[in-house]
């Protein structure tokens, strides 16, 4: 397009100027930057927390929602939810309209599939998304994926738009910089009490080894921690550019905080990801390129001592570049395909019925769905409990997840096997992981194989349909891996499995 665009954006306009979370601007300009790459658009920012915004004319070329926050998160929506309504009952139907980035936004440790179910079931959720069938979602986690493909949006998974913000070359300052978060933090609940105090120690710990560490506060209250443990060199960064500039003043990098962990990822500065919540997910692309990422609050002292230990004694390269690449070249596709077509992005209904974990299934309807989670699997792993099944690759070659034996009437079906990944991924070895379906009743068997590269960037949602013509088939759902590969691990939540026709 050469002609000049006008897009309505809504997002806290990029300030030059310190915020509330400095990790936020990137979003507002990652957004920015993925767009200008194509379009010449004259912005107009409509902030999403203080009903601050640029005055914006009576008719724009596009409606953007730059990263929405809490997906769904609960049955009530949120101001900006409201904003964004607003905002899509102004303009024309025929505007195109992009949530570009959207993900949870909040502290969730639990089975995904699980809560994307609970997310849909809210009726609140399910009539404002519904509505929704003019906007193209760019969602950045697994977790809102599965809720806005439950509801029939079409959505395409790809990188968290602060991933698209210019990289910084620069001459590493510091051998090592580290971000916090505050020893008070949500996320150390009363049953996870125990692991604040093995945080405040290993954070501690590289304080007290490296002296002179650079420290990034993304955050007022990340200054008063940082300075109760005697760090000296703190810096708050107060824009995007700032902050990206910050991380590139590193070799390598200590992250507990996402969007610290893409800058220094764009920076090409080595990083060691802590995980602490559900939000780390959108980072799994980036362990193709280099990163290292780790459950924290999963392991003890001794083991955050020892893997802090050996990523400070060893030298990794990280190139994320073919990553961000490609996931862009994917959402400007997208958007692009937007522009000039029908507002209906997807003939795709929503889910009639949700079954989580039946004992057996009588009669399904089109567009019913069942969610099997990983409890009902047979296993060659870990159980972690209500999250997931835990499988180190290293030592599970062959068939790590298989059953449940589910009776199901006879149709066509859509099966989504739902996998995570944490550790260290390491290019030179292949390694595939095979998913398939079976009923060995009648000796059908479909499958789909993907390597393990593929799985962690453009092939996250593992997905199959099938036919099966025999009434009341029993089935198997199964991932076989086929490989070694050292110091990574898979979680499996479960499987999804919608009735086509």
């Amino acid at each position: 397009m050469d002609k000049k665009l006008h897009g309505v954006f809504l997002r806290d306009k990029p300030p030059h100027t310190y915020t509330a979370n400095a990790g936020d601007l990137l979003i507002s300009n990652g957004v920015k930057e993925l767009f200008d790459i194509k379009y010449d658009i004259s912005v107009y920012w409509k902030n999403r927390s203080f009903y601050i915004e640029d005055d914006f004319p009576d008719r724009v070329d596009m409606l953007v929602y730059a990263g929405m926050p809490q997906f769904g998160a609960r049955n009530r929506l949120s101001d900006q939810e409201k904003i964004w309504r607003s905002l899509l009952e102004q303009f024309a139907r025929e505007t195109p309209a992009f949530n570009v980035g959207g993900g949870t936004g909040y502290s969730i440790r639990g089975n995904r599939l699980v809560i994307a179910s609970d997310m849909v079931r809210y009726r609140t959720n399910r009539d404002f998304y519904t509505s929704q069938q003019n906007v193209l979602f760019l969602p950045r986690d697994p977790l809102s994926w599965h809720f806005l493909d439950m509801l029939g949006l079409d959505p395409t998974l790809l990188l968290c738009p602060s991933g698209y913000n210019p990289p910084v070359q620069a001459e590493p300052a510091y051998e090592i910089a580290i971000n916090v978060m505050p020893p008070d933090h949500e996320v150390f609940a009363d049953d996870l009490a125990d692991r604040r105090e093995d945080y405040v120690d290993l954070v501690r710990s590289v304080v007290s080894r490296y002296p002179d560490a650079l420290f990034i506060c993304h955050e007022e209250t990340d200054i008063l921690f940082i300075r109760s443990l005697g760090g000296a060199h703190v810096v708050i960064p107060g824009s995007a550019p700032e902050l990206v500039e910050a991380y590139s003043k590193a070799r390598k990098v200590v992250s507990f905080r996402v969007h610290g962990t893409v800058a220094a990822l764009l920076c090409r500065s080595q990083v060691l990801h802590f995980s602490i919540d559900g939000r780390s997910d959108l980072l799994t692309p980036y362990m193709a390129g280099g990163l290292w990422k780790y459950d924290l609050l999963r392991h003890d002292r001794a083991y955050h001592t020892s893997l802090l230990e050996t990523f400070l004694g060893e030298d990794t390269v990280v190139d994320v570049a073919p990553i961000v690449t490609g996931q862009r070249d994917m959402a400007l596709d997208r958007i692009e395909a937007r522009f000039g077509k029908n507002p209906a992005n997807s003939s795709d209904a929503p889910v009639r019925t949700l079954i989580v974990d039946p004992d057996k299934v009588g009669t399904l309807a089109r567009d019913d769905e069942i969610i099997l989670t990983h409890r009902r699997f047979h296993h060659r792993g870990e159980d972690y409990g209500d999250h997931s099944l835990i499988f180190a690759i290293a030592k599970t070659e062959g068939h790590a997840v298989y059953g449940p034996y589910i009776t199901v009437p006879e149709g066509r079906y859509r099966l989504i096997f739902d996998c995570e990944f944490l550790g260290r991924f390491d290019g030179n070895l292949p390694v595939d992981l095979v998913y398939d379906v079976v009923d060995d009743a009648s000796a059908f068997r479909e499958s789909t194989r993907v390597p393990l590269r593929d799985a962690l960037i453009q092939k996250r949602i593992a997905m199959l349909e099938f036919t099966t013509d025999r009434a009341n088939a029993s089935l198997e759902f199964r991932i076989y891996i086929d490989g070694h590969m050292p110091d990574l691990e898979m979680q499996f939540y479960g499987v999804r499995l919608r009735k086509l026709d």
